[in-house]
């Protein structure tokens, strides 16, 4: 039995594309935005090795690549078609039943990932907030905790050695490599 996704009646080509477009449309006009402020950014009168606009434009090309890059994967994707007979993969891996396929309705937001979504951007607050009153380390060791937990991780590799990694490697590139205080 074959389970694809199944599109509503009467939907084409151009209705599937209205949601990716938009978010395209969207991140890139943001990126534009963020490109066009970080220009504006007086240089320093210290030379450095970095200008000050060097990590914002960084940031907002790598906004509207893949802005335009997830516009451009979602408008090239076929749709899976429904049908009784199996595909290429299944004949391989499946062996031949007259079952007809099972049509699954496309996947949107569930509340338990609207919820999730909630959460990550309220640690993210909560981060803020501890990274004042307990500093950058411990807060970023907790934050790496928080997100592991709300996101799936389990077990001491994914709550102990993963937070623990990225606290040492973010303090090690920001204070130390670069010199910024944190």
């Amino acid at each position: 039995m074959a389970i694809v996704p199944s599109t509503p009646e009467g939907s084409s080509g151009r209705s599937r594309l209205v949601r990716p477009l938009g978010v395209g449309l969207a991140g890139s006009a943001i990126g534009a935005l963020v490109l066009i402020m970080a220009v504006m950014i007086p240089e320093s009168s210290i030379p450095t090795a970095f200008s000050p606009r060097w990590w914002p434009q960084i940031l907002a090309g790598v906004l509207i690549a893949l802005s335009v890059g997830g516009f451009a994967v979602a408008a090239l994707r076929r749709e899976p078609t429904v049908t009784g007979e199996p595909g290429p993969v299944e004949e391989a891996s499946v062996s031949q039943t007259t079952e007809p396929s099972v049509a699954v309705p496309a996947a949107s937001p569930t509340v338990w990932s609207i919820k999730r979504l909630a959460a990550v951007l309220a640690a993210t607050l909560g981060y803020l907030l501890l990274w004042q009153l307990i500093g950058y380390a411990v807060a970023t060791a907790v934050f790496t905790v928080g997100l592991s937990v709300l996101l799936g991780g389990r077990g001491w590799r994914a709550l102990v050695l993963f937070p623990f990694v990225v606290t040492v490697a973010l303090v090690l590139f920001f204070d130390v490599l670069l010199g910024v205080p944190l």
